[in-house]
């Protein structure tokens, strides 16, 4: 193994990390946590050891063939693709160079042979935990959406039932389970609120005592609510925040947004975020993490001075940063029960309203005195607020680093595949080129 791939790794105790894609090219909710997971490994000692399959998504003989092979970054940097041989070489060459590993995390594992999964956990005894960042390991439909279009419930999938939508798929549930059982007496499953846990434990409830709750953010500092009233003419601000997803409510947005507009009540329908197609009736405030930092949906919240925002996933969120980020301003926040970690925190924060349904929202928006006294009322409420969300250092608290494992032998050089590597890297400047 080259000397520079030893030195890369910047700490001698490592994480495992496995994934359904390169968390450092993506904008997901998963990726955000993985980048800060990874900065709090570093600041803790541990370096990052991101393992992740490598799909071109066009030929299906090629996808076949680049499924053997685990694509591995180390502490942000690309290390290369290597088979379970050469992946199994090059860690017990790091454990010669004094470089040990302290547990593997499994964060999506989508995309992944579940079966080479497996065996790779049996062959690594380290400790295991399994992210719920989603409902992946209940359904190949991570939003449990039944055929896209709504919540299908947290009773475990079956033919009964599950027949009839187009994600069934029965053999899923079977791998899945395999590899959860294949670590059961070393697993601990970090669910990021109580909605996760208690969603998947419908499907895995012999796992109920293997589950912790571990939110991925907390707060720090304060500010003072500086809201006052509007004027009794002025309109009520109403928005929808980030990418407009039918999964979002996107559709439900708009159909409120044509109703208020027919009946002339005194609301003004932004979007903060990006949209292809702007739609008449919904104002346009762009708000983009790339160009403008992390925090850039925060500082649009509090400079808009929005009255209340429109958080209807019709799936059961597990933990929604976009929540976390509202809950930094004094806006009002409406939603379904179906929302998950969102409706629970509406409800145990009284930072809302949870609707049944559309209709029941749309009767209450007619209301229009009604809606100004209840947001004069949540926005006046508390008297200072979070001024900042940080990552949540709790996950570090589990790592013991002073653990030894006995590693396999190894039986060769651990050498990267060229050809996967050259693939990648063509694919990345086309990314950068803004190609498909």
């Amino acid at each position: 193994m080259p000397r520079s791939l030893i030195q890369r790794m910047r700490h001698d105790r490592y994480v495992l990390l496995l994934t359904y894609a390169d968390y450092r090219r993506a904008l997901g909710g998963l990726e955000r946590y993985m980048r800060e997971e990874t900065q709090l490994l570093d600041k803790g000692g541990f370096s990052a050891v991101c393992l992740f399959p490598f799909t071109t998504r066009r030929s299906r003989w090629l996808d076949r063939h680049l499924s053997g092979y685990w694509g591995v970054t180390v502490d942000g940097a690309v290390a290369g693709f290597y088979d379970e041989i050469a992946l199994e070489n090059l860690i017990v060459a790091w454990g010669r160079a004094g470089k040990r590993p302290v547990e593997i995390q499994l964060h999506n594992l989508r995309n992944l042979n579940l079966d080479r999964v497996r065996r790779f956990l049996c062959q690594m005894p380290l400790p295991v935990r399994l992210f719920l960042h989603d409902y992946a390991t209940v359904c190949p439909k991570s939003s449990l959406l039944r055929n896209g279009e709504q919540f299908c419930g947290r009773e475990p999938p079956s033919a009964a039932k599950c027949t009839g939508c187009v994600s069934w798929t029965p053999d899923h549930h079977r791998r899945i389970r395999a590899v959860l059982e294949s670590v059961r007496e070393r697993l601990q499953v970090v669910a990021p609120s109580r909605a996760a846990r208690h969603v998947w434990l419908g499907t895995f409830p012999d796992f109920e005592d293997r589950v912790e709750i571990i939110p991925h953010l907390q707060t720090a500092g304060s500010r003072p609510n500086v809201y006052s009233p509007r004027p009794p003419a002025a309109a009520i601000r109403l928005a929808f925040l980030g990418a407009a997803g039918r999964h979002k409510g996107w559709e439900v947005f708009r159909r409120l947004a044509a109703r208020a507009a027919a009946e002339k009540w005194p609301y003004d329908f932004l979007h903060l975020g990006w949209v292809r197609d702007p739609v008449p009736g919904i104002r346009n405030i762009p708000v983009s993490v790339v160009q403008d930092g992390p925090d850039a949906m925060i500082r649009a919240l509090r400079l808009a001075d929005i009255d209340i925002v429109f958080l209807w996933s019709l799936c059961p969120e597990t933990y929604s940063y976009v929540l976390q980020e509202c809950l930094l301003t004094n806006a009002m926040l409406v939603t379904n029960p179906d929302s998950g970690n969102i409706a629970d925190t509406v409800m145990d924060r009284k930072a809302g309203r949870v609707f049944a349904g559309p209709a029941e929202l749309e009767k209450y928006l007619g209301d229009v005195p009604l809606v100004r006294r209840d947001v004069d009322s949540y926005r006046s409420r508390p008297a200072t607020l979070p001024d900042r969300l940080v990552p949540n250092d709790a996950i570090l608290a589990a790592l013991d680093g002073t653990a030894d494992f006995v590693l396999p032998a190894g039986t060769g050089r651990a050498r990267p595949n060229r050809l996967a590597g050259f693939l990648y890297g063509l694919k990345e400047l086309k990314s950068r080129a803004g190609q498909p």
